[in-house]
């Protein structure tokens, strides 16, 4: 993703991209082709800024987190592997998401119920999102 054409660079705290060219900070990349894994679309970078604002609105306080991630369920969910690998990085990446699980963990879930529900949640948006833009 180099600048050997002069091409204009942004760069998003997520996505840097340059035009029509974007690549995703870790590990927003993964999260997204394993929300998508059994989909069959392209991504582009609407659908990922889109996924990515809906993704932080899952901690925007105590109650969206519960309103958002109730009844999600990933089957056979165990909190290792990928996503405790994911879930370090996102603690760094989103100031509130490390707030609101300070403030739920384990006041009124688990550590794993936590998790369950926000993966799940993402993987609901991701999904979401894809099939609204084939639908288009």
């Amino acid at each position: 993703m180099g600048n050997k054409h002069n091409k204009k660079k942004y760069e998003l705290c997520e996505i840097q991209y340059e035009e029509k060219d974007f690549q995703l900070k870790y590990p927003w990349n993964e999260i997204i082709k394993w929300g998508s894994d059994d989909l069959n679309v392209d991504i582009n970078i609407k659908i990922v800024k889109k996924v990515i604002e809906e993704i932080k609105d899952i901690t925007l306080d105590e109650e969206s987190f519960f309103n958002i991630t109730e009844g999600k369920d990933i089957q056979s969910f165990h909190f290792e592997d990928k996503y405790v690998l994911w879930a370090t990085a996102l603690l760094k990446d989103i100031p509130n998401l490390k707030k609101i699980r300070y403030n739920i963990v384990p006041k009124y879930i688990n550590e794993n119920e936590f998790w369950l529900r926000y993966f799940s949640s993402i993987k609901m948006i991701i999904i979401k999102n894809f099939f609204e833009t084939m639908q288009n």
